[in-house]
């Protein structure tokens, strides 16, 4: 009886003590698989070891320095700054109305201009975080001119302005012979960037950041209609902005071969932003007497919505041991202002459409 009990508890023993070593070995086993698991190797063949490893060369000291230098040549863009109509009959007084061909409503020509970025940055050893300050700037301008007489009007809200005005000392005619608009944009951004960027799989990476915009911007329009008397209606606008806010976003590269990507950005801000408008009409006579017909102004604030994208490839190269990073990237760039035409509109007041800015961008960065 003694004996069988003796027998019974060794070969419990033996089962527990059995189970206890399977489960250190699969234990072991398990833990040397995430640790291999854990290694990544990024575009450049740099391995690392992390659960989200870091992006870029390694940290030498506690904060190392990077820099960006960006070529661009965009062109921008602004809705509700149409200025003539064809397909209108100009002589509204004439009963004998001629037939008038299908026309289309003008806008000033767009064109393209180059412009430049230029930033600083530091990458720090704290689970690799960076901080980057970047500056836009960029100037343009179109323009466009239409010689048709009595074959287009100004647009509406001018048009009904301006004959309102003719009524005291009316011409000969109602009937319009030139039009011609001038419009220039001065831009300026600073963003303010703190983030980090890092691999969530072998050959896809991502930088998440939030920080601050700022911006302070210059529009001039100025715009001319003739009579075909020669009498001139000219109408200056300028508008003064600027503005503050939260910016959001995230990067992205997807490297197809060794050190060469897809990139893809994205952000989004909520701009305070300060309007000043003056807008100054006159009327120039045969005489060349001048008559101040209009002479206003109106302030504005509020917040504006700002998207930006930007899309192209990217070759990036790390050496000296993974201590420093040449990087350069060409692609396609798209920012959109909402609201940002705050131009004086004689039949209402806000927002007059959005600034748009689109074009090319080349940036090289080195990091050290």
């Amino acid at each position: 009886m003694f004996g069988g009990a003796m027998a019974l508890w060794k070969n419990s023993t033996e089962k527990i003590l059995t189970g206890v070593v399977c489960s250190c070995l699969m234990g072991s086993i398990q833990l040397q698989a995430v640790q291999d698991t854990s290694y990544a190797q990024n575009g450049n063949g740099k391995e690392l070891q992390s659960v989200t490893p870091n992006v870029g060369p390694n940290t030498t000291w506690t904060v190392d320095p990077f820099f960006t230098v960006d070529f661009i040549y965009w062109t921008a863009r602004e809705e509700g700054l149409a200025y003539a109509m064809e397909g209108a009959n100009a002589s509204i007084f004439n009963a004998n109305l001629p037939t008038i061909p299908k026309g289309k409503i003008l806008d000033p020509d767009w064109c393209f201009d180059p412009g430049f970025k230029v930033g600083a940055g530091l990458d720090m050893q704290y689970d690799g975080w960076d901080v980057y300050a970047n500056y836009t700037w960029f100037h343009n301008s179109s323009h466009d001119s239409l010689n048709k007489p009595n074959g287009f009007l100004p647009t509406i809200p001018n048009f009904l302005f301006f004959l309102f005005n003719l009524f005291p000392t009316p011409p000969a005619s109602f009937a319009f012979e030139s039009a011609k608009q001038d419009w220039s944009l001065h831009f300026n951004t600073i963003d303010l960037e703190l983030g980090r960027g890092y691999y969530i799989s072998r050959f896809l990476t991502l930088r998440p950041h939030v920080g601050l915009k700022g911006t302070w911007q210059d529009q001039d329009i100025r715009t001319k209609y003739t009579l075909v008397e020669q009498e001139i209606f000219q109408v200056h606008q300028h508008q003064n902005s600027w503005g503050i806010g939260i910016r959001a976003g995230l990067e992205g590269c997807w490297y197809f071969i060794r050190s060469f990507g897809l990139y893809g950005d994205f952000a989004l801000s909520g701009m305070w932003s300060g309007f000043s408008n003056t807008r100054k009409d006159n009327r120039i006579q045969n005489d060349q007497t001048r008559v101040n017909i209009l002479d206003t102004r109106y302030l504005n604030h509020s917040v504006k919505p700002v998207i930006e994208f930007g899309l192209g490839l990217r070759y990036e190269l790390l050496y000296h041991n993974d201590d420093f990073r040449f990087l350069i990237q060409a692609g396609w760039e798209e920012q959109i202002w909402f609201g940002y035409n705050q131009i004086i509109d004689l039949a209402e007041y806000g927002d007059r459409g959005n600034l748009s800015l689109q074009g090319f961008t080349l940036e090289v960065r080195l990091d050290f």
